[in-house]
């Protein structure tokens, strides 16, 4: 029996369907899954979508040129009205991140040569890594009983 409460699942099912509208949005090929872990009162779920699509930088830098790096294209995509196109909402990544601080998850993206990791309240960048085409976005979830003990996925090069 997976223990997450029914605000979590809630939150998990807005999570899966605004991440995978980026892909829909792309054009291009995408992948998704879903995981989910039961052992004893470690309970967990992740969430992964991947795209071929141009990238969250590469979708930005028309509308928004005065950013220098490809981690700041994905930390202003979190913000509420960005988007890439002329007229929309842009609420996608904005609300994946307001349910991720909620119930204090944690998740990933990476976008051609940046990333941008947001864990307990804080934000992680990195520049300058390979370039991959597309978008990746990792997002876990704990259930209610399990601790939230999880260090940052990686060193933070801001520091």
């Amino acid at each position: 029996i997976v223990r997450i409460s029914t605000k979590q699942l809630g939150g998990i099912s807005t999570l899966l369907s605004e991440v995978i509208q980026n892909v829909t949005h792309s054009q291009v090929v995408g992948h998704s899954f879903m995981q989910i872990y039961d052992i004893g009162n470690k309970n967990r779920v992740h969430i992964g979508v991947v795209d071929t699509g141009l990238g969250i930088e590469s979708s930005l830098s028309i509308k928004y040129p005065n950013l220098h790096n490809a981690s700041e294209y994905i930390k202003l995509a979190l913000s509420s009205g960005v988007t890439s196109k002329p007229q929309g909402d842009g609420l996608g990544l904005y609300q994946v991140d307001n349910i991720i601080r909620r119930d204090r998850g944690a998740f990933t993206i990476r976008s051609g040569t940046g990333m941008l990791q947001v864990y307990k309240g804080s934000i992680y960048q990195w520049d300058n890594l390979a370039n991959i085409p597309g978008t990746q976005v990792y997002i876990t979830m704990w259930g209610h009983n399990e601790q939230r003990n999880w260090k940052c996925l990686l060193h933070d090069s801001t520091k």
